[in-house]
């Protein structure tokens, strides 16, 4: 192997290094409880005792909303919304995503 190839190898394994601990740091543990806090009314904010789920609630009185701590590339998280008894036409459900 010539020098040039040497030091691109050589700079490639620190660069794939580099760039697997700066990812490896924003990986979420999946627990609402370490990686997201409450930003909006936390008694309207109510986390399973294993901390995989969260229930936000909306009343005549206040919502709720919660933050996550860092910042990700890329992620997912499912919901179901509750509406009211009977005919919900002309209900409006949003979800705000910010």
């Amino acid at each position: 192997m010539n020098r040039f190839s040497e030091l691109f190898i050589l700079i490639a394994t620190f660069s794939t290094v580099l760039i697997q601990g700066l990812l490896g740091s924003v990986v979420s543990t999946g627990d609402y409880n370490e990686d997201f806090y409450v930003i909006w009314s936390p008694s309207h904010v109510n986390t399973s005792s294993d901390g995989k789920s969260r229930t936000i609630i909306l009343d005549k009185d206040s919502g709720s909303g919660f933050a996550s701590k860092d910042m990700f590339l890329f992620g997912q998280f499912d919901m179901q919304i509750k509406l009211i008894p009977g005919n919900s036409a002309g209900t409006v459900v949003a979800f705000y995503v910010s």
